[in-house]
């Protein structure tokens, strides 16, 4: 279809030509001849059509144009000639000539089959017409400043006029469509996936809209839409592979990506000593300052983690550990850490089907982060689309040139959320109960940190819940512990009111060597073979309160060993 336009035309379907300036002749000319050259351009693209569907019709046999003839709504099919019969089919796809309803009277016909395929090319034909009237009626609107679209009605009955310098608060209430983009007939099509109802049908989407979106063949968006001919068109992009349409980020996944070469944190605070002079506990003009002790800097077990097992820019981190072990505790810690000592890292924060309690404690020690929530009454829906749009904000930040670190409490009320949702029906059901589209869900969820190649990094930390006893949560700590680059595992053995013990055996961090000098290797390495992973087991957790860096920790080790460890 495209190709057809552009022999008569010298121009493509989604190529923009309405306007004088670039129309054939290349002058500019007053607004009526903009308008008149936009009224000609669709005239010819519509001819061509009309062209392209007579050649379909036409070597068709008279049994099965008698057949589409019925299917379509031409009056009388069966006592129709084969040309009669043409033309009667292609004005009533133009619309020219309206359909008539199958009769009821007489007997039914006999052969009132059509076949598949022609019925597959009918669809597509249709669509190419409905997508050139949605590419024109765009093209015009251009020219006016603005689309007025009749169905959008506001509370007091008044049409929306949406203009590019100014976009109503009356889009209220409005459908949220998603599906796939892909191709049919020559134009850009979506497979509409959700809402539920709406599930096979497919929506028309201008090729400006998808240009200005940044959507490629394949990517799965979300948009607003209206019926136009019979189509659902899509009247706003406002997602791509759950990144801000037009944000640039859609460009994130395609990004080639490297090995984190840069440390998260330095290895102790005293590395960036000018920021470390306020705690966090009684630092209460400073972000993170509000909390408490054992969610500030001085948190032992998170002293012990950021020691031991580095974090890289870029990677993937779990922060393991039983129900009430400690892990949002420790989440917490680790953003004090980043807002006093690495404040250029942009930190967005999830919250998952959390307490109220919870997400004010959130709120109030962290006023500047982007917070993104949803509580128990929500349902599972709004917790995967708060966890999506946590993501897509931390995106955008990276493609913008900065670094970025998002949060995520916690990762199973997420699988649990996602395993609920439409999306996740038509796979296998594993043990569990965990669907393996859910599995493939939070691995990709998980595994979009990464360190770009421009420079930009994403990291994500995720609180997991393990040795819950259930089935699930053991089957979803499996899977993503196998693409997780570090996990800071706490021991399931812990008093009340207590954050557990951090389980060294269990807890890994890879690539260090590739993000940590030689000396901090050398260090590292000292560490472990004097057993300062075990200073919890030996009731010694003292030493990292007193130890500012790893050398002093270490010296302390070395001395608490010669003695009585």
């Amino acid at each position: 279809m495209r190709d057809a336009v552009r022999k008569t035309t010298g121009y493509g379907i989604g190529e923009k030509f309405s306007r004088a300036e670039n129309a054939p002749g290349g002058k500019k000319k007053g607004n009526t001849e903009k308008a008149r050259n936009t009224t000609v351009t669709k005239d010819n693209a519509l001819r061509e059509w009309e062209k392209e569907y007579a050649a379909f019709l036409n070597p068709l046999g008279i049994a099965s144009l008698r057949s589409l003839g019925r299917f379509v709504g031409v009056p009388q099919a069966t006592t129709r000639k084969k040309g009669e019969l043409a033309e009667w089919i292609l004005n009533i796809a133009t619309g020219k000539t309206a359909p008539v309803e199958k009769s009821r009277r007489g007997a039914p016909v006999k052969e009132d089959f059509v076949d598949p395929v022609i019925l597959e090319k009918l669809e597509e034909l249709n669509f190419s017409r409905a997508a050139i009237e949605a590419e024109y009626t765009e093209e015009d609107s251009s020219e006016r400043g603005g689309d007025i679209l009749p169905e959008e009605k506001n509370k007091e009955g008044d049409f929306l006029l949406r203009s590019s310098g100014e976009r109503k608060e009356a889009y209220y209430e409005k459908t949220v469509y998603g599906g796939e983009l892909t191709m049919l007939g020559g134009a850009f099509c979506i497979n509409v996936a959700d809402p539920r109802e709406y599930f096979g049908r497919k929506a028309v989407i201008s090729g400006k809209k998808v240009k200005e979106s940044g959507a490629r063949t394949g990517d799965r968006v979300t948009f607003h839409g209206n019926e136009r001919l019979g189509f659902l068109t899509a009247t706003d992009v406002l997602s791509v592979n759950a990144v801000t349409a037009g944000s640039g980020a859609a460009d994130f996944d395609r990004a080639e990506a490297e090995y984190p070469c840069v440390k998260l944190l330095p290895l102790s605070a005293e590395e960036n000593d000018s920021r470390y002079m306020q705690s966090g506990v009684n630092g209460e003009a400073k972000e993170g300052g509000g909390i408490s002790a054992a969610e500030s800097g001085n948190n032992p077990v998170f002293k012990y983690f950021r020691m031991l097992y580095p974090v890289g820019r870029g990677q993937r981190v779990l922060i393991a550990g039983a129900p009430k072990s400690g892990k949002s505790t420790l989440l917490k810690a680790l953003a004090a850490a980043i807002k006093r000592e690495t404040p250029e890292i942009r930190l967005v924060a999830a919250l998952c089907e959390q307490p109220p309690e919870a997400i004010g404690e959130w709120q109030r020690a962290f006023p500047s982060t982007e917070i993104y929530v949803s509580g128990y009454a929500d349902e599972a829906d709004e917790h995967v689309s708060q966890a999506e749009k946590a993501l897509a904000r931390a995106k955008e930040y990276v493609c913008g040139g900065s670094e970025a670190v998002l949060l995520v409490d916690d990762l199973n009320a997420l699988a649990r959320a996602y395993n609920e949702t439409d999306a996740s029906a038509g796979g296998r059901t594993l043990d569990g109960g965990i669907e393996s589209k859910t599995v493939h869900y939070m691995k990709k969820f998980l595994g979009t940190a990464r360190k770009l190649k421009s420079g930009a990094s994403l990291t994500i930390f995720g609180v997991l819940s393990t040795d819950t006893g259930a089935p699930f949560d053991a089957a979803l700590g499996r899977e993503l512990l196998a693409v997780s680059s570090a996990a800071w595992q706490l021991s399931g053995n812990f008093r009340r009111g207590q954050s557990a013990l951090p389980d060294y055996a269990a807890s890994h961090a890879d690539g260090e060597e590739k993000f940590l000098s030689e000396e901090e290797q050398e260090m590292l390495s000292d560490l472990f073979a004097v057993g300062a992973q075990r200073v919890f087991e030996n009731g010694r957790e003292g030493i990292l309160e007193e130890s500012r860096t790893p050398q002093e920790f270490l010296n302390a080790v070395k001395h608490a060993a010669l003695n009585d460890f």
